[in-house]
């Protein structure tokens, strides 16, 4: 790492200070050692004062990101000496012309150089996220469409970009200049041959710091905190190192930028009209309310379900025979965090193939329906007995056009935690999370006393509420009604396990808890009723996430592979001014209840609605309707599409060889009908491999995801056939008549 040093004559000259000292052992010359620190002081003052960035990290992850970022620039010094050295070599004693062309081409890698960190930059400050691999490669693979389109759209962009090169292109010659003249002087106490060495010492001792610093990000138990972790370091701390480690995720990823941007809504151009149009309203009355209630765990088949001699969801049922009862209903995931979120965003779950814990700082756009409603004059809430920061939910769901968000984190009220649920247990040991649960009793309180307050002021409400009894091990406060016996649990059963033969007795546990949860819906049906809204309302009750009681293979609880009971899930609509009285067989899933919410409010749909409002005229066949599932957790990795609302194909990750179950005649899955229904399977397999390969592009590519809304799930290719056509009749009918005029 040595420079060339001046005569052992200077070595008179007095001791220098200390800082001079530290310079002449991190730098070549003054003029390489002022870049250095200028460079890594502006970037950590960067990092320092915007919000999306490393520093809202442990502080293990500080520490490693200053430490980096003055390693890398030290580095960086260096390597500018050598490649001067290297300059200065290279043209000793030959012609002018090729003295001529080494320094250009040296100019010109440092402006690239610059121009690349540039735009790293400049995405970060747009995104919230520095640029990766694929974005690099992306743009200088399209360099000449490209720059037509900043041309027109982003001018200043442009103009930066080129002000950034002009500079570098004088910088470099300028530094080259300068830093012969500014070479350190070597004092008595400080030799040529000992300098070196004590130059490479310190490059050494920093580095290894480096490393050390490093190997403590991974050192985190808690899951949450890890993944915060992954994210900074992967993103939000340097362009150097995002680049690297995208380098070699994408090149085990494999990721293609497969998407269309014509066929993709832009965002910058698109503004929605809804806005300007007023909800639908009943003669004298107020818009009417949205409030979806979520309830962990509850499966299909308990609508209208009884045992021991009583119905176990009275309430709900009640709403279900005077509503919308959509009996092939779907979550979008068998976990909460995935399944919970796309309730008010119509977003598919997928993002990235590592499982993805939402963050403050994640630059995708989204819109969720209270931020369309809330400016229409509606008052909004999510009121929830879960803690909405497991897996960074609440970094999700916080919007500003949320006005109250009441969950257990925030609140300072005592909340129940579960060893027998140990993934939760474990994070609020580690402190990752600092409550547990709220009882459901709380939290419908909570929810009628706000309701209360805000229909009584005349004013509509958009209201998200969760409800958590239903969740393993299904312990309730000792003043709850047990009706369904015996239902006492073993200490040992766990959420990852409980004997096949105690089946009956966690399942009656399990319907003492939903029937708790049914209960707390009557309280809000009630307060409804009392304030005189309850028919001018669009209630929606369903579950999150189904559950499995040794089902399907031997499947418990959730949060694993999608088998039928952890995903086919009960929903019900109801909205008697709006909707009449029914069943319906039509295939829905998660991402449907956003644009059918528009729907029935009379407003248009939102290109960042990934589902479609199932009550449209237009709606897709229910035959030829695509369902999609994205499971990822510890337990499984897995996806699965959804035809019709009976055939359903599920591809484990890491694996070639699918499974195809008609969930109609066997619900069960107990038949893989693969090899009886190769051509069948071959299509599902082929729309579940576009839907997957579609949203990892969106979400991975910086020009997807800062330019446009996301896209629309594949349809399913047909051939028109007299069959066909007399389904589609039939599917258009049922959509029409579903509606109240």
């Amino acid at each position: 790492m040595g420079d060339h040093m001046p005569d052992l004559a200077t070595s008179t000259v007095p001791r220098a200070k200390l800082q001079v000292r530290i310079g002449r052992l991190l730098a070549a010359d003054k003029a390489t050692f002022f870049l250095v620190v200028v460079a890594a002081l502006t970037e950590m003052l960067i990092l320092g004062v915007q919000a999306d960035s490393f520093r809202q990290t442990d502080w293990h992850t500080r520490l490693f990101g200053i430490v980096y970022i003055t390693w890398f620039w030290i580095t960086a010094g260096w390597f500018a000496t050598w490649s001067r050295q290297a300059v200065v070599r290279w043209t000793d004693g030959r012609s002018a012309v090729w003295r001529w062309i080494l320094y250009v081409a040296f100019t010109f890698s440092g402006a690239t150089a610059a121009l690349l960190y540039s735009i790293s930059w400049g995405l970060f400050f747009q995104s919230g996220r520095l640029a990766n691999f694929e974005a690099i490669r992306f743009v200088t693979s399209n360099a000449e469409q490209l720059v037509p389109y900043f041309r027109e759209a982003e001018p200043a962009v442009l103009a930066t970009a080129g002000l950034v090169v002009l500079a570098a292109l004088l910088i470099v010659p300028l530094h080259m200049w300068s830093s012969r003249r500014t070479t350190w002087k070597v004092t008595a106490d400080l030799v040529v041959e000992s300098l070196s060495s004590k130059r490479f010492a310190a490059w050494l001792g920093l580095s290894l710091l480096t490393l050390a610093c490093w190997n403590r990000i991974p050192a985190e138990s808690s899951d949450l905190r890890r993944a915060v972790r992954r994210e900074a370091v992967t993103n939000q701390m340097h362009p150097s190192l995002t680049l690297l480690i995208s380098y070699y995720s994408t090149n085990s990823a494999d990721i293609e930028p497969v998407l269309d941007a014509n066929q993709l809504v832009g965002r910058r151009s698109f503004q929605w009209n809804g806005s300007q149009r007023k909800p639908v309203t009943a003669a004298g009355s107020m818009p009417p309310s949205v409030i979806i209630v979520a309830i962990e765990s509850l499966r299909h088949d308990m609508i209208f379900a009884e045992h021991q001699g009583q119905e176990i969801l009275p309430n709900i049922n009640r709403l279900a025979r005077n509503g919308l009862h959509l009996t092939r209903a779907y979550a979008q995931s068998t976990h909460s965090d995935y399944a919970d979120t796309c309730l008010v965003s119509s977003l598919y779950p997928l993002r990235t193939r590592a499982h993805h814990y939402f963050s403050e700082n994640d630059p995708w756009p989204k819109t969720l329906i209270y931020d369309l409603l809330k400016p229409l004059g509606y008052s909004t809430a999510i009121i929830s007995s879960q803690n909405e920061l497991w897996g960074g939910m609440a970094h999700f769901l916080q919007t500003p056009a949320l006005d109250h968000f009441y969950h257990p984190e925030t609140a300072k009220v005592d909340t129940s935690v579960f060893v027998m649920d140990p993934g939760f247990a474990r994070e609020v040991k580690r402190g990752s999370l600092k409550a547990g649960k709220f009882p459901d009793s709380h939290t419908a309180a909570s929810a009628c006393d706000w309701l209360r307050r805000h229909l009584h002021a005349k004013k509509p409400v958009c209201l998200s509420m969760n409800l958590q009894s239903s969740h393993f091990p299904y312990l309730l406060p000792d003043d709850c009604e047990r009706p369904f016996q015996p239902c006492a649990l073993d200490p040992s059963y766990s959420f990852v396990w409980y004997p096949e033969e105690a089946t009956p007795v966690v399942r009656n546990a399990y319907y003492n808890a939903i029937h708790e949860c049914d209960k707390q819906v009557g309280k809000l049906v009630q307060t409804l009723e009392e304030c005189g809204q309850l028919d001018n309302t669009i209630l929606i009750v369903t579950g999150e996430n189904g559950e499995a009681f040794h089902e399907c293979g031997g499947s418990i609880t959730h949060a694993r592979e999608p088998v039928e009971p952890a995903i086919h899930i009960a929903c019900v609509i109801h909205s008697p001014n709006l909707i009449k009285s029914q069943r319906s067989d039509y295939p829905f899933e998660h991402v449907d209840l956003a644009p059918t919410i528009l729907g029935l409010l009379n407003l248009p749909p939102h290109p960042n609605f990934q589902g479609i409002d199932i009550l449209a005229e237009d709606r897709i066949p229910a035959d030829h309707r695509l369902l999609f599932c994205h499971v990822n957790t510890a337990f499984s990795q897995a996806n699965a599409v959804v035809l019709g609302g009976r055939w359903k194909l599920v591809q484990p990750e890491g694996q070639e060889s699918a499974l195809l179950f008609d969930v109609v005649a066997d619900p069960n899955e107990e038949h893989n009908l693969l090899t009886q229904e190769s051509e069948l399977a071959k299509r599902l397999q082929l729309a579940l491999t576009d839907w997957k390969a579609n949203q990892l592009a969106y979400y991975h590519f910086p020009n997807y995801y800062v330019n446009f809304f996301p896209p629309s799930p594949p349809r399913w290719r047909v051939e028109s056939s007299p069959n066909d056509a007399e389904s589609d009749l039939r599917a258009d009918t049922r959509a029409i008549s579903v509606r109240t005029n």
